[in-house]
């Protein structure tokens, strides 16, 4: 009996042992299904659960999902809206001849309706947009929904957002170019059907809104407000082709960049012959700068220790250069002025006199100190870094041309804002900046854009002579329509001669203004820029003006 009951006992043991391991490898299965379950409920559940969602809808996309372009504020430039449109989803439909009536009714050509139902794979689409819901009825398979269209009626700063190509939606121009990889990242909203296996609305379910998901945002240094106070002032004065830029003179910010002729970027095929070539951003472009350029000559001269303030010149109208005649807007001249009285009056005699003394060289180191001749760095397409006299063009008549603007030389209204910008900043030359930042669709910052950047090339002493004689030119001298009533503002006009005009050509001059408000404190500098506009005093001056007075509340519209 003891051997039985030994051989029992060790049997036993054997059991245990076996069981514990059981009771082991169960108890890992189960760790290991329930760290499974954990991850497909956790780590995958939002996936999993789109995943089966979408393949239980039939999707009618209602805008691109593209990522926003907003203003300093975050309010968007393109003020995309919603428009009332019908879509057909041709699985759903029940009565053919019900809905190609309906379809008719709205406008839509009823034979390709009927072709896209029957011949089709099933996928919804659009038939018309700015629909009247009363003229549809319930008709099964078409759907009243909203449709997201980028460009609404309020849509700002063309120049600067750009557009896209109709048949694919890819930016074309403007931001929409430079950041199309960005702006496309998200997924479109729309409407969609929720059906089952067969395709038949799930009851309770039936047609429901999809939001779009993961839109990234481009935020600019652009302020909403400043930019629509600037077009509505152009559209009032009916420039036809022409550029205004509004900056920081603190950090080189654009506050508002206009450009015109404008197009619809909801139909920018519309505008690919229109001879006023509307997509070209004219702010970018480079022109003779005329009489705004002699500050530059004006800053080189206080900056060498070459004149004085007081420094007297005398003006008898005309002025004779080698055999060139450079004649005075005063046809019986200006008589006596010192250099303040020169710039403020926009004497031609004074400025080619004091052209003489600088000499070429000199007016193009300072040219180059105040940012002419190279390009700004503002990330759009198409900016032009301007034009220098060229090495051959030497000789007093080349430097006189220079010294007042004109001849070969090239500058962008961006390049003579930043100029101004200098100057009314007490010196420092800004970077210009025109992004702030741009987040992906998860809100995480992948680009904070260039922080503000200036550099001193001038001193406090000259800026402060140079804005007392810009506000001399607003208040007595060639500017007095550019003055807006309790804000002292400072500024110069120009006239240029067009290329061409010198062989005999009659052809009408460019108008500019380019200014600051206020003096002391200056918030915005202002350059006004009117191809063919004949005269910076009569057509540059008084947009000037009525920019600055809605900026300040004087004009309320």
């Amino acid at each position: 009996m003891v051997p039985t009951f030994e051989r029992g006992v060790r049997m036993s043991a054997h059991n245990q042992h076996r069981l514990v391991i059981l009771a082991v490898v169960t108890a890992l299965a189960c760790i290991l299904l329930l760290v499974r379950l954990g991850y497909l409920q956790i780590w995958q559940g939002a996936e999993l659960a789109r995943a089966s969602v979408a393949q239980r809808l039939e999707r009618l996309t209602g805008g691109s999902g593209r990522g926003l372009i907003v203003d300093r504020l975050g309010r968007p430039l393109t003020s995309p809206g919603e428009v009332l449109a019908a879509g057909v989803f041709p699985n759903q439909v029940k009565d053919l001849r019900a809905l190609l009536d309906a379809c008719e009714r709205l406008g839509a050509d009823r034979q390709a309706v009927a072709m896209r139902v029957i011949t089709g794979n099933g996928s919804p689409f659009w038939v018309s947009t700015g629909v009247d819901p009363s003229q549809t009825g319930q008709v099964a398979g078409l759907v009243l929904a909203p449709l997201v269209e980028r460009y609404g009626p309020e849509s700002l700063a063309t120049h600067v957002t750009g557009y896209l190509r109709p048949a694919d939606g890819v930016g074309m121009d403007g931001l929409e170019r430079v950041y199309q990889e960005v702006l496309s990242m998200g997924e479109p909203g729309g409407v969609a059907a929720v059906v089952d296996g067969q395709a038949h609305l799930i009851p309770g379910l039936g047609f429901r809104m999809v939001p779009a998901q993961g839109q990234a945002t481009v935020k600019t240094t652009i302020d909403r407000d400043v930019q629509w106070a600037v077009e509505r002032t152009m559209d009032q004065h009916l420039i036809e082709r022409g550029a205004v830029v509004v900056l920081d003179p603190a950090n080189g910010d654009v506050l508002a960049l206009a450009s015109r002729p404008d197009f619809d970027p909801n139909r920018p095929g519309d505008f690919l012959y229109d001879e006023g070539r509307p997509f070209l951003n004219r702010a970018l472009l480079a022109y003779p700068p005329g009489s705004v350029f002699k500050l530059v000559a004006a800053t080189a001269a206080l900056e060498e220790g070459l004149v004085s303030p007081s420094a007297l010149f005398s003006c008898g109208g005309a002025v004779q250069v080698g055999n060139h005649v450079f004649h005075c807007a005063a046809e019986h001249g200006h008589g006596t002025l010192n250099l303040c009285g020169a710039l403020a009056e926009s004497c031609n005699v004074a400025f080619i006199e004091l052209g003489a003394q600088l000499g070429r060289d000199m007016i193009l180191k300072y040219a180059q100190s105040l940012g002419f001749g190279v390009s700004t760095g503002i990330n759009l397409p198409g900016e032009a870094p301007g034009t220098f006299p060229t090495a051959g063009e030497v000789g007093p008549v080349a430097t006189a041309n220079l010294t007042i603007g004109q001849g070969t030389l090239l500058a962008t209204p961006l390049q003579v804002a930043r100029a101004y910008a200098c100057v009314a900043s007490g010196g420092y030359l800004p970077s210009i900046r025109l992004i702030k930042e741009v987040k992906d669709g998860d809100g995480k910052i992948i680009y904070a854009g260039d922080a503000p950047a200036r550099k001193r090339v001038l001193t406090s002493e000259t800026c402060a002579i140079l804005r007392r004689a810009l506000q001399a030119a607003v208040q007595e001298g060639t500017g007095q329509r550019a003055a807006v009533a309790g804000v002292p503002a400072g500024g110069k006009t120009g006239t240029a001669q067009r290329e061409g005009a010198a062989a005999g050509m009659t052809m009408a001059a460019h108008a500019w203004f380019a200014g600051f408000a206020s003096v002391e404190n200056p918030h915005y500098v202002i350059v006004v820029f009117i191809e063919e506009g004949s005269s910076g005093p009569l057509r540059a001056a008084p947009v000037f003006r009525d920019i600055v007075a809605r900026l300040s509340g004087g004009i309320n519209d």
